[in-house]
């Protein structure tokens, strides 16, 4: 396996085969066994730690990425310097988020979430919190440093803790364990990527001398990348807020366990990302390399995407009766998810190639725009229908054909104009 990109791709999937898929797995146990209404609360509260967490890191994870895949060839000093402002930045932005979470979580509940009984749940799972936040930047500087393999073992490691964890402590305290759960195989998957970091960057030295310029740098790279994933977190939180209020729970558990299965498709493209950006930010001083990356990317990202939604296609009845009864109506759901996730993967692909060549600024305005309109399309049709869930399915779709065009004309006008 000479290639790097496909070495690092295949040490990326394989050890998460195995723990993405007990994951899975334990989200279809819990499923059953909280039922439609509790795991649509679930899904509230998860969607509402994932908003906080991914403002929290500030794009700290790709951004780590991108310099230390560069860095690590032409500039080490600066190595440990990323490191240590991509840390420092994550863990008080976390910080400050999670003790809001804390001390507001009434009014969360009440106001928000119009869910007074789970503000003592979303205490609970505050402090997740942080540790989400500082594992989604430790896995950005292990992807730079390119240690896919030994990430690969974390992964699984992570994916047996939770199934077992999940299963456990869902089955006996319900939403609560189902909570703590979550908590603790965050705390595990934080204390091993943290291990791995210190290790790796005793091989580099620390050059102070720079120090306040590579902040900078960092800081202004990564403020049109938090500015996207905060559009991602906040618009997820949106869409489940806006079932509860103009629609209900149960529609929102229809929902919730039919993006379960998309992330299970987008699983490998999803683990990639670091990988593809890795190599493309290394490359960007070649155009022929750089395009021949990007061709294999492409072709990785597409048979990674296809190939499970062949196997959820031909496994759909099996599936389907996974969820158990309550779930009526979810078939057609999964088909049109799992549709949309080809066309997710391939913007993926060039979201990643747009970030290489710096151009953040681009990829945040489509996506606000896109999300916008998605967003005002979905209030308007919960005010006079009832099937909610899957108009939104069907609005993803289309919205997913529609940015994926979008970013394709951008990168490669983009590309021309750099070559000319």
């Amino acid at each position: 396996m000479t290639n790097p990109l496909i070495r690092d791709s295949f040490w990326a999937v394989f050890g998460n085969v195995l723990g993405k898929g007990l994951s899975f797995a334990a989200g279809i146990a819990v499923a059953r066994f909280l039922g439609k209404v509790s795991f649509g609360e679930y899904g509230l509260i998860t969607s509402t730690l994932l908003s906080a967490s991914i403002l929290s890191t500030f794009g700290l994870g790709y951004t780590a990425t991108k310099y230390i895949s560069e860095y690590k060839i032409k500039r080490k000093e600066l190595i440990r310097g990323v490191i240590y402002h991509s840390k420092r930045i994550t863990l008080i932005s976390s910080g400050v988020l999670a003790l809001v979470l804390f001390v507001f979580s009434e009014f969360l509940a009440n106001k928000i979430l119009n869910s007074s009984h789970l503000q003592f749940e979303l205490k609970i799972v505050s402090v997740w919190i942080i540790f989400n936040a500082l594992t989604t930047t430790q896995i950005g500087v292990l992807a730079g440093f390119g240690l896919f393999k030994e990430m690969t073992k974390i992964n699984a490691i992570v994916g047996v803790f939770t199934f077992i964890s999940s299963l456990s402590l869902a089955f006996f305290w319900g939403l609560k364990g189902a909570l703590l759960a979550m908590l603790l195989n965050q705390l595990l998957n934080w204390y091993l990527n943290n291990r791995l970091v210190e290790k790796e960057q005793k091989n580099y030295f620390f050059e102070v001398s720079g120090d306040k310029q590579l902040f900078k740098e960092i800081f202004k790279f990564s403020v049109p990348i938090a500015f996207q994933e905060a559009l991602y977190s906040v618009s997820s939180w949106f869409i489940s807020w806006s079932f509860v209020k103009y629609s209900n729970v149960g529609e929102l558990g229809l929902y919730q366990a039919s993006i379960q299965v998309s992330s299970l498709i987008l699983f490998v493209p999803g683990i990639l990302r670091n990988v593809f950006l890795a190599h493309l930010s290394q490359t960007n001083e070649d155009e022929g390399q750089n395009k021949n990356i990007l061709r294999t990317t492409l072709w990785i990202n597409s048979v990674s995407v296809l190939l499970p939604i062949i196997v959820v296609l031909i496994f759909l009845g099996p599936i389907v009766q996974l969820y158990g009864v309550q779930f009526e109506g979810i078939k057609n759901l999964i088909v049109i998810s799992s549709v949309t996730t080809f066309f997710t993967s391939v913007t993926n692909v060039y979201n990643q190639a747009l970030l290489s060549k710096g151009k953040n600024w681009i990829i945040f305005w489509t996506r606000l725009i896109r999300d916008f309109v998605l967003i005002f399309a979905f209030v308007q049709w919960m005010h006079n229908n009832y099937s909610s869930s899957r108009f939104l399915i069907e609005l993803n779709l289309i919205f997913g054909v529609i940015f994926m065009f979008v970013l394709m004309i951008f990168y490669y006008r983009i590309t021309l104009k750099l070559s000319s």
